[in-house]
């Protein structure tokens, strides 16, 4: 009861208000040419006060879209143990419990991924020279490799290996790959 009476003081009020500005806007000519120059300060005011305010909005946005950004990454897992194996070996992200082939590795010292073969041994007439001009071009290196379907073949610029069926060895004690992340 109290809010309605409260709510009904206030209309009463403006409405005191509304009718009193009416009496004092009586001759329009006058009101207009007194409140001209105010307008015009006040105009200039909130136009510096809107750019102001959208630069603000602008620079928050921005704020907020990099976060967003950040927060929606991706984590990139990388493998505990680099391995690499034969065919029987699978491929994927090796953890503490399965030893697998990494399928995305990098060679530290030519800055090249490492070339994958599955089914392919290489020719006992591959060099350094090969590598280093053909490599990370498969089509070019298929050429100097031959079918086995045990093996899998690995290689960058400066270093390959082909490995039979289900041997894995280490890559980071005997090649300098890494594992660029699954």
């Amino acid at each position: 009861m109290d809010d309605i009476n409260i709510d009904l003081d206030n209309l009463i009020d403006n409405f005191e208000n509304n009718t009193k500005n009416k009496k004092k806007i009586e001759n329009k000519e006058n009101f207009i040419q007194e409140t001209t120059p105010q307008i015009k300060t006040l105009d200039k005011l909130l136009k510096e006060f809107q750019i102001d305010e959208i630069n603000e909005d602008s620079k928050q946005d921005k704020i907020n879209h990099n976060s967003n950004y950040n927060s929606e990454t991706k984590t990139i897992k990388k493998c505990t143990n680099v391995f690499a194996g034969g065919n029987k070996v699978d491929l994927g992200l090796s953890d503490m419990v399965l030893k697998r082939c990494c399928h995305n590795m990098k060679c530290l010292k030519c800055d090249i991924d490492v070339v994958i073969l599955c089914n392919q041994k290489w020719s006992n007439n591959v060099d350094y020279l090969f590598f280093r001009n053909n490599s990370p071009n498969i089509t070019k290196m298929k050429k100097e490799s031959k079918f086995d379907r045990d093996y899998r073949c690995f290689a960058c610029q400066c270093q390959w290996c082909s490995i039979s069926h289900t041997d894995t060895i280490n890559v980071s004690e005997k090649f300098r790959w890494v594992c660029k992340g699954h």
